[in-house]
């Protein structure tokens, strides 16, 4: 603080990850599986079986790195 009771005003920078990739690098496919497991059994998605590859395809290419 300066005198007077003002504060100082300090600029900082942050490096913020890409929005775009939730999860990036080689285990976003392991991830994304958990993920949609648990949006199925926890939160009682309404998924077929068969619709969880092609979900998990989806989010690895447009959420993460595969």
């Amino acid at each position: 603080m300066l005198a007077g009771g003002v504060p100082k005003l300090v600029t900082t920078t942050v490096s913020l990850p890409d929005p775009l990739r939730q999860f990036p690098g080689a285990d976003a496919e392991a991830t994304w599986t958990v993920e949609v497991i648990k949006m199925i059994n926890a939160f009682k998605a309404p998924v077929e079986k068969a619709d969880v590859p092609a979900i998990i395809a989806c989010l690895v290419k447009h959420k993460g790195i595969h």
